[in-house]
Formats: C-alpha cells, sequence, structure tokens
C-alpha cells in the first residue's frame, strides 16, 4: 500500500508467485464475469476483481477506484453469497486466493483491536476472525482442558480448537490460570498434526479452511512463553545456514536472512513460481533462484509460508528442481 498504483488486471492469477504480498490496482466496479467466494472476505484469484470489488461493497458499478488486495494461498472452499446486488459462488478446494485490504470505507465482519490495543475478552475459539488473516489479537483467556483441539505439533491449530485449551497444550497457559495471549490469523492449511503434551491431547485433521498459531512474545501478562524455536523475526539478526527450513515452520509469515554457500548438493522442489517446499535445500535453491553461484557465499532472506497444492519445478541457472504435490510448508525468497 502506498506504492504504485497498477491497472486492473481482470483478475490476479498472475500474481500467484507473490503469496502474502499487498498490491492495489485501480478498478472500475462492474457486474460482468463471475466471482468465487467472498461470503468470509476470501475470493479466489482467478474472481473477476472489478466485480468482486462489487461484492465486497468497496465500488459501485461504474464507479472507479483504487482498492488494495493481499495475495493469499489456497481454502479448502469457499462461500458465496448475493451482497451489494452481485451474486458468488460456492467453490471447493482452490490453490490460490486473495482478500481485499480495507480502510474503513467498509464495515469488517468484526471489528477485534490488534496487537498492542485492547484486549479481547475469550472468544472460546477463532472461528469468528476467520476473515482476517494475517493480523494479531490478543485474548485474556483462562486455561482449560475443556473441549477439543486439532493440531499444533507444527505451530498452527484450527481455528475452532478451544483456545484456552490449545494455549495449554502450547505451554502458554496452566489450567486454571488467566493471562493474556496473542494470535496469529491464519488461512487454511493441508493438514494438522496432534500430539499429547502438557497434560492435553491435541488431534489429528487433514485439511481445514482456517487456523491460527500463537504469537510467543515473551512475558505477556502471567504468560511466559517458551517457543519450539527462536529465530528472529526480522531481516536485523543473519543466522548460519539451517539446510532447509523445516525448523521454522511455527514462524509463518515472518522473513528472515541466513548466510547461505551456493551449491548442487540435495534436492529442491518447486521454484519454477518463486515458491519452494521447505524441505528442499536452500543452498541449492538459492542457486536455482539466480541469487548465488555454486561456491559464492551470501546472505539471502526468505519468508516462511504455508502449504501450496503442487509444486512446479524447472531448469534454470544449472540446476533442476523437481514437481511435487500437495505439502504444507514452503518458503520464497524475499
Amino acid at each position: 500500500m502506498g506504492g504504485t498504483v497498477l491497472p486492473d488486471p481482470g483478475n490476479l492469477t498472475a500474481y500467484r508467485a507473490q503469496l502474502g504480498q499487498t498490491f492495489s490496482f485501480r478498478i472500475r466496479g462492474h457486474d460482468a464475469g463471475t466471482v468465487w467466494g467472498g461470503a468470509n472476505g476470501i475470493y479466489t484469484d482467478d474472481s473477476s476483481l472489478g466485480k468482486a470489488a462489487v461484492h465486497a461493497g468497496l465500488l459501485r458499478i461504474g464507479e472507479e477506484r483504487v482498492v488494495t488486495v493481499t495475495i493469499l494461498g489456497g481454502q479448502s472452499s469457499y462461500t458465496g453469497n448475493s451482497q451489494n446486488g452481485v451474486t458468488s459462488i460456492n467453490y471447493g478446494s482452490f490453490q490460490f486466493s486473495f482478500r481485499f485490504v480495507t480502510t474503513g470505507a467498509t464495515t469488517p465482519v468484526v471489528t477485534p483491536t490488534a496487537l498492542g490495543g485492547t484486549v479481547l475478552p475469550d472468544p472460546g475459539n477463532l472461528t469468528a476472525y476467520r476473515s482476517r488473516i494475517g493480523q494479531t489479537f490478543s485474548f485474556r483467556v483462562k486455561g482449560t482442558d475443556a473441549g477439543s483441539v486439532w493440531g499444533g505439533i507444527n505451530g498452527p491449530y484450527t481455528d475452532d480448537s478451544s483456545l484456552g485449551k490449545a494455549a495449554v497444550h502450547a505451554s502458554l497457559l496452566k489450567i486454571g490460570e488467566e493471562g493474556i495471549i496473542s494470535v496469529t490469523i491464519l488461512g487454511g492449511q493441508p493438514s494438522y498434526t496432534g500430539n499429547i503434551q502438557n497434560g492435553i491431547t491435541s488431534l489429528n485433521y487433514g485439511s481445514y479452511q482456517g487456523s491460527f498459531r500463537f504469537v510467543n512474545l515473551g512475558s505477556i501478562g502471567q504468560v511466559t512463553t517458551t517457543p519450539v524455536v527462536t529465530p528472529p523475526v526480522s531481516v536485523g539478526t543473519v543466522l548460519p545456514d539451517p539446510g532447509n527450513l523445516t525448523a521454522y515452520r511455527a514462524q509463518l509469515g515472518q522473513t528472515l536472512s541466513f548466510r547461505i554457500r551456493g551449491h548442487d548438493a540435495g534436492t529442491v522442489w518447486g521454484g519454477a513460481n518463486g515458491i519452494y517446499t521447505d524441505d528442499s535445500s536452500l543452498g541449492k535453491a538459492a542457486v536455482h533462484a539466480g541469487l548465488l553461484r555454486i561456491g559464492e557465499e551470501r546472505v539471502v532472506t526468505v519468508t516462511i509460508l504455508g502449504g501450496q497444492s503442487s509444486y512446479t519445478g524447472n531448469s534454470q541457472n544449472g540446476v533442476t528442481s523437481i514437481n511435487y504435490g500437495s505439502f504444507q510448508w514452503s518458503f520464497r525468497f524475499k
């Protein structure tokens, strides 16, 4: 936002490699084409952008204005509805999507205060926050062993998990202890892995459309957090080469810097569109991406991403990467 305003692209399929990034377009509202989803604010990326903007209440038909969008990954389902004179359509699993970034022109479904503002009461679970992908909120929660929890072993929980029970599972609270916890709202994941820890059993689950992770911020109220991994969350500190990025799965959406030597050892999956599986060899992927030559050492920066429904490999810069199907964790070079 605040950068160059781009012309209307019709739809956002050309921006699939820009996962997590935000763009502004000058759009004229219209009722031509098809729109999928949008009932919770998330549309498939092949939806007509001008029509989706009318559906979202950002434009009237024939009105021209700059709108801003965030590029998202896939969702397991998209729910359509009729609003503002436009009918959007239901759809199943689709690998790319987007949401509009609103700045007060529309009335959101929920209006919680983000991290650093008012602390909200315990909502029980986070399904009401499903349209707030990428945003962070703070809640006053009491640890409990009531309800069900899905996932959490690799960071994300399903958003219908009991928040108080998940906080105990994540070592943020003890049963009966009250404290302030912060969460970041995430999109759907293709699978969730549970385990037993801190006396709480979380369950495995397959594809689900909404999730969240806890934000580990040290001492928050009565809560002392113990992160699974402790990489920095900015490009300030430069970390040593981890080989691959599987240890950073809990840092979804964060950007990290590593000192890497380019090489051709190991395996790389994907990368034809800039997105690699997180178990790809990092040094080899950096050569594939044209950031390093073999034997050259340099600092490279990556953004940790969620899963993709498929990864396309190719041969470039002397490295061949491999095609792969659905995989739940990925990254791109910044």
